[in-house]
């Protein structure tokens, strides 16, 4: 292309984009055609003279308050979900499409796998196609035992089983509940040789994956900790009297992240959360201003080093995090 035809393409340019002339005003200045002056808007575009760019306010502030929540909590991997509905059904999907990315930037041959339970997870899952991994080989294995009659999003072993037939691999299941009458109870289980085998693999994990609970819940629609209702009475008791606001995995804490100890804990069958602290990538998947808290107190006690979570849950951590340090 000469000089000319290119000073050309910038002056039409210019007056179109910069003095907002119209395609009819600027072809009339250059005794041209309307089309020509298309055509050269056009070619402008594909030399790069003209270049549009888009500005989310949205990124602009998922970075800040990124930023803001690192210089609290220096993660690994923090991913925030930019929503202009806090309350919206389609959060679960949306951090479950992030959190898909970061398993699959993260992922690699032979890496054992620790799935947790819940709705984030459930739909965690629903998000791979089915597209085969064999060749990585990932080995998946439940962090918790199953709960009776609950909800697919509670059974371990079933989620498990739809991760090995939609990616391939090799599926673990853990054949006990998540919770035990009495701890000699657990003590018999654990001399089943499978369930040790799936007990000593926690203690290897190179990724975990888990949901985070809440024990306070202003959203009737969304009452907290659903697994709750599956837990004798006592047990029911002792939570919400208690002052825990959360729970990874049937394991409570406080706001400071401090673990509660409840008369349940030895009768849990599932993994620790010093455990969950060790793995390489120790992945939460929450969201929603009301676990807020919940996810703070889980920051707090170092149980993850990786976060997937919307924005509307880190204005409101960032805010629990100023007002606790102004009391």
């Amino acid at each position: 292309m000469d000089l000319d035809t290119q000073s050309l393409i910038v002056q039409v340019c210019k007056l179109y984009y910069e003095q907002k002339m119209t395609q009819q005003e600027i072809a009339e200045s250059f005794k041209m055609s309307r089309t020509k002056i298309v055509r050269l808007i056009q070619e402008g575009h594909e030399l790069g003279i003209v270049q549009i760019r888009v500005i989310d306010p949205s990124e602009s502030t998922v970075q800040d308050l990124s930023k803001k929540l690192m210089s609290f909590f220096p993660l690994k991997i923090l991913e925030i979900v930019p929503n202009s509905d806090p309350e919206s059904p389609l959060l679960y999907k949306s951090l479950a499409k992030r959190a898909l990315r970061v398993f699959m930037n993260y992922s690699g041959p032979n890496k054992k796998i620790g799935i947790g339970w819940g709705k984030s997870i459930y739909a965690f899952i629903n998000e791979f196609s089915d597209e085969n991994l064999t060749f990585l080989q990932p080995s998946w294995i439940p962090m918790i035992g199953g709960l009776g009659e609950a909800e697919q999003y509670f059974q371990v072993n079933e989620l498990i089983r739809l991760l090995q037939r939609k990616l391939g691999g090799i599926s673990h299941s853990l054949h006990a509940p998540a919770l035990v009458e009495s701890q000699k109870i657990k003590e018999t289980l654990f001399t089943d040789s499978g369930i040790q085998s799936v007990v000593k693999k926690w203690q290897e994990l190179d990724i975990a994956i888990f949901g985070i609970g809440s024990v306070k819940s202003r959203k009737p629609s969304n009452p907290p900790l659903l697994h709750i209702k599956y837990l004798p009475d006592k047990d029911r008791r002792e939570i919400f009297l208690s002052n825990a606001v959360g729970d990874i995995l049937s394991r409570f804490f406080d706001k400071w992240g401090q673990q509660c100890n409840f008369e349940s804990n030895p009768r849990i069958i599932g993994i620790s959360l010093e455990q969950l602290a060790q793995a390489p990538l120790s992945l939460a998947i929450a969201g929603g201003e009301q676990k807020a808290e919940a996810i703070l107190g889980a920051l707090r006690g170092g149980y993850l080093n990786g976060l997937v979570t919307d924005e509307s849950a880190v204005k409101k951590i960032i805010n629990l995090i100023q007002s606790d340090e102004t009391n």
